[in-house]
């Protein structure tokens, strides 16, 4: 639903009140504020692309920094599994804004923000950071299952998301 945008260089928003009835998923403290922030995220984003829009990458990733940088639900964060994650970024459709921060947390958090914004255009930045971060879609119900290996959590990362010990490269030198 709409809840805020920036067009033409006016930033629109229904009212905070409004906003908690048609979001509820999106109350927290501040929630308003950082619904400005995560528009305003995204105009920073487009802006660093030089106005190319479309190079802001899939769904799951540009939705997941603009929550991101506005700080939204890092203080809850859901515990996303590799199918869910697996779902989330080969779906076009609209997903969970809460899951996408925590995919986007698991994926990127220690890489360098800037070149992932640019690299997100990359046609394979999907399925490059599916095989660097192990994520394997749902074998179809022909195909046998096989245990996911176990991945060791980093100790420093919130104790609501998951990181992998090694992270790929996805294309993005790690810091």
């Amino acid at each position: 639903s709409f809840s805020a945008a920036l067009e033409n260089k006016v930033l629109l928003a229904v009212a905070p009140d409004v906003y908690s009835r048609l979001y509820p998923d999106g109350v927290e403290p501040h929630h308003f504020s950082k619904l400005l922030a995560h528009e305003l995220a995204h105009h920073l984003h487009v802006r660093l692309l030089e106005g190319r829009e479309e190079a802001m990458g899939p769904p799951w990733f540009y939705e997941g920094f603009a929550c991101h940088a506005a700080g939204q639900f890092e203080s809850n964060l859901t515990r996303i599994s590799s199918e869910e994650a697996a779902q989330l970024m080969t779906n076009h459709g609209q997903g969970s804004y809460r899951k996408y921060t925590s995919l986007f947390l698991r994926l990127f958090r220690h890489k360098d923000l800037k070149e992932t914004l640019f690299r997100a255009a990359d046609p394979d930045f999907t399925q490059r950071a599916m095989r660097d971060y192990r994520i394997r879609p749902e074998p179809r119900s022909s195909e046998p299952r096989s245990p996911e290996p176990r991945i060791p959590e980093s100790r420093s990362a919130s104790p609501s998301v998951s990181l992998p010990a090694e992270p790929g490269s996805c294309g993005v030198p790690s810091p």
